[in-house]
């Protein structure tokens, strides 16, 4: 560190001399109507993945300063390396220098002399030096002594601070991971012109920060939004890598530059430059919280959030009151013919009351007469005509739809509302989740995730998985993104592009070949008891792995919470993804089983109960109760006749196994105290698990029933309400938990816990409705896109309202 007066060579941040060169990263920007603009990326300074994926009017590709993270550089002429910690103000700090040759005789699985430097602490504090200006400029470059002899730098940007194999396999380009870095050429340079390379007195007109001001922000430990974020919407405001504006410094850093070229002792007179780096996860993560940010504004819409919410309470009311009044009618309807039956003391009030407690009294100490009176239930309800219901739920409604327009608010929703959101889908959702789905499948990604991190370090899976869900976000609520998901989540091997399954692994090799050898179980055949599998080893090993961060064994189940939606779905779904399966155990602790066959109505409605308690760990025996009593009235035609069989249909549970098997494991026992580090996940894991049980039951029940009352939907409507009730309890868990992870981060580098402290966007809600309709209504729908509007997320709002409030218990 230097004071405001002192010179700069001793400050890892403005120390050195020679050719100044700023780095600057893609990233995306808005093109509408916006506060603060941000300069179009002219088209020469455009990679082939920038060039190749458009973006609609709404927004473009721009320049920006980089965001936290760490910088690495290669002279070739020198065969010297240098490492930077990127600060999250985006000022450079050199940790490490180191040749090539150093590097190729490192032993990456030994301890040795570059450890210290390799593995230093990064400085974590604001720049030190702000007080100078003359150090705030040197603080964004990077500088090249003896600029006239050298020839190529290559220069990368990383969310990942490098380890002893990365940097090795870097210096001996294994797999061509050097050459995935840009190369600058100084050689073209010195005579005007570079690839991805302009003048650096072109800062103002070239790169977003210089249209923003520079705003003192808060302390980075807080969880809340930077004071650099202006509430006013600018052309960066979506973005999670905050604005740090130099619109103040633009005029005096161009001088500087060229002040310090002039100075440098070789006399070079070339131009300080400014550097055009790749950054496939930045603009990944930016246009997938830019489709967050656009379909809120759809919703803000002063013509729209009012009429809309309107209409969802309304259409819930409405909803709610019918089928209450649905329920009441039905239990109405059995009481009064258990009366006439039993109890009916034919206008003497004293003896009905004694016929009736005589009657209770029978069924608590008479399991013979009690079996007698619940079949002379199912059978009176069996009986009851829709018609009948119906009626009462008109009548319940009347009352207070009389008060309302005739047709109102269906006539808003399907006039007004609909035609407007299909529009600003086609015009603005569509084509920015195309363009996402095509960087978060493109190869400048994969080639960033395969080139930076190490498969065979724990730290740096951790921090994989924390860039993974950086670049998923919320988007598990758009359908090209939701199917993109489940087809990575059912596949039957984990490769180098299945980026979640890589993430469930914690990108580390070695588990991902447990994984694989183990995945040749079929989980759903009978004799592959869960005992029998590989559980113990597959946990002791990820146990293990992560014995150095104990609070990090989580990270997996945190990046779940982005894809809840395309796991339930996939997990719910016929086939058995088995690296799926064992990976969601392995991070649970727990096996998990696989059952399947025939069950009478009966049957499936008692294994009901403990998927209920799961997901809806509020409810009493009471509430349990009820929801059971409303399948049954929903149901009552598969209620079979005195003396006919009962109905069968097919259904699939899966849920944790006997935790007693894994006890008792030799495995794990050195790992037994850990295993309660594992709950966090289980939890996770298992409400997902459960609705996915619960869902097969009442999808099972919905499809032998006849045709005009599956299209009421109304089971349906039950499963997706308890999809919603689903996502709030796991979106609860994990906000909890992301306090807890971002209080004890103190093991991780400072890139990570910039992902902690942002991980809160995951689209739950969404993400677990339309998991529930992919199942329910069909996946070729899906898969043919006929639901990227249809199934947008402002109307999963509307549907999880109307699902929630239709099924609440009076």
């Amino acid at each position: 560190m230097s004071r405001a007066d002192s010179p700069r060579p001793d400050c890892s941040f403005c120390g050195g001399g020679g050719l100044p060169i700023l780095p600057v990263r893609y990233a995306v920007a808005r093109s509408d109507d916006v506060g603060l603009t941000a300069p179009e990326l002219p088209a020469d300074l455009a990679d082939d993945a920038v060039s190749q994926i458009a973006l609609s009017g709404g927004q473009h590709y721009t320049l920006r300063l980089l965001r936290e993270g760490f910088l690495y550089v290669f002279n070739a002429a020198k065969g010297s390396w240098q490492g930077y910690n990127v600060t999250d103000e985006g000022f450079l700090s050199r940790y490490i220098e180191i040749t090539n040759d150093e590097l190729l005789a490192l032993d990456p699985d030994a301890p040795g002399p570059l450890d210290a430097d390799i593995n230093a602490p990064v400085e974590d504090d604001e720049f030190p030096c702000r007080g100078n200006p003359e150090h705030v400029y040197p603080g964004r470059c990077i500088t090249v002594p003896s600029a006239k002899d050298a020839t190529e730098l290559y220069i990368a940007f990383s969310d990942d601070r490098w380890t002893k194999r990365v940097w090795k396999a870097h210096a001996a380009n294994t797999d061509g991971r050097r050459d995935a870095m840009r190369k600058l050429s100084l050689t073209q340079w010195k005579g005007g012109a570079a690839d991805y390379t302009r003048p650096l007195s072109e800062l103002g007109e070239l790169v977003a920060e210089a249209n923003f001001p520079w705003v003192r922000r808060q302390s980075s430990d807080t969880g809340s939004r930077d004071a650099s974020q202006s509430p006013e919407v600018s052309a960066l405001s979506h973005s999670l890598a905050p604005a740090n504006g130099i619109r103040d410094d633009v005029e005096g850093f161009i001088a500087w530059s060229q002040r310090q070229a002039q100075q440098s002792d070789e006399q070079s007179e070339m131009t300080p430059a400014l550097f055009v780096l790749d950054d496939p996860a930045g603009v990944t993560s930016d246009l997938a919280a830019l489709l967050a940010e656009r379909e809120n504004e759809f919703n803000e819409q002063e013509a729209i959030k009012r009429p809309f919410v309107t209409a969802g309470v309304v259409n819930a009311l409405r909803d709610g009151f019918r089928e209450r009044a649905r329920m009441q009618r039905a239990n109405e309807i059995v009481e009064d013919h258990l009366h006439d039956k039993y109890y009916n003391g034919y206008g003497h009030p004293g003896f009905e009351h004694d016929f009736k407690e005589n009657f209770e009294r029978r069924q608590r100490e008479e399991p013979a007469f009690r079996q007698e009176v619940d079949a002379f239930r199912r059978e009176t309800l069996r009986g009851i005509s829709e018609d009948e219901l119906e009626e009462a739920a008109d009548d319940a409604w009347d009352k207070y739809g009389d008060k309302l327009r005739p047709g109102e608010p269906d006539h808003w929703m399907e006039s007004t509302y609909r035609p407007q959101l299909s529009a600003y889908d086609k015009a603005n959702m569509q084509p920015l989740a195309s363009a996402y789905v095509s960087w978060l499948t493109g190869n400048p990604l994969l080639i960033y995730l395969n080139s930076r991190f190490d498969d065979a370090n724990i730290e740096s899976g951790i921090n994989f998985v924390s860039v993974i869900s950086f670049v998923l976000l919320g988007t598990q609520s758009y359908a090209p993104a939701f199917k993109q998901y489940v087809e990575w989540l059912s596949a039957s091997e984990i490769d180098n592009s299945n980026l979640l399954l890589r993430g469930m692994c914690l990108n580390q090799q070695a588990l991902v070949e447990q994984v694989m050898a183990a995945s040749d179980a079929d989980f759903g055949a009978a004799p592959n008891n869960p005992a029998a599998l590989p559980w113990g080893p597959l946990i002791a090993a990820y146990l293990g792995l992560t014995e150095d961060y104990p609070d990090e064994v989580a990270s997996p189940a945190r990046m779940l919470g982005h894809v809840l939606g395309p796991m339930q779905s996939t997990v719910a779904n016929a086939q058995n993804p088995a690296p799926l399966l064992l990976t969601l155990g392995m991070i649970s602790g727990r096996s998990i089983q696989i059952t399947q066959g025939s069950v009478t109505f009966e049957e499936a409605l008692s294994r009901t109960r403990e998927p209920l308690k799961r997901i809806q760990p509020d409810w009493g025996e009471s509430e349990r109760h009820q929801f059971q009593q409303k399948v049954r009235v929903e149901t009552r035609s598969l209620i079979p006749a005195n003396g006919q069989p009962a109905i069968t249909f097919d259904v699939r549970q899966i849920d944790f196994g006997p935790l007693d098997d894994l006890l008792d494991d030799p495995a794990l026992s050195a790992h037994l105290s850990r295993r309660a580090q594992l709950e966090f996940s289980a939890g996770i894991v298992g409400v997902a698990l459960a609705w996915a049980s619960l869902d097969s039951q009442l999808k099972g029940m919905n499809s032998i029933l006849e045709a005009g009352l599956r299209a009421q939907g109304r089971l349906m409507g039950m499963s997706l309400m308890l999809a919603g009730s689903a996502a709030e309890l796991v979106g609860k868990a994990l906000e909890h938990g992301r306090k807890v992870f971002v209080a004890s981060d103190h093991l991780l580098a400072g890139s990570s816990r910039f992902f902690l402290r942002w991980g809160a966007r995951f689209g739950l809600a969404g993400g677990f409705i339309l998991g529930a309709m992919d199942l329910w209504e069909g996946g070729e729908r899906l898969a043919d896109g006929e639901w990227t509007q249809k199934l947008h997320p402002p109307t999963f709002r509307l549907i999880h309202y109307r699902c929630q409030y239709c099924y609440i218990f009076y």
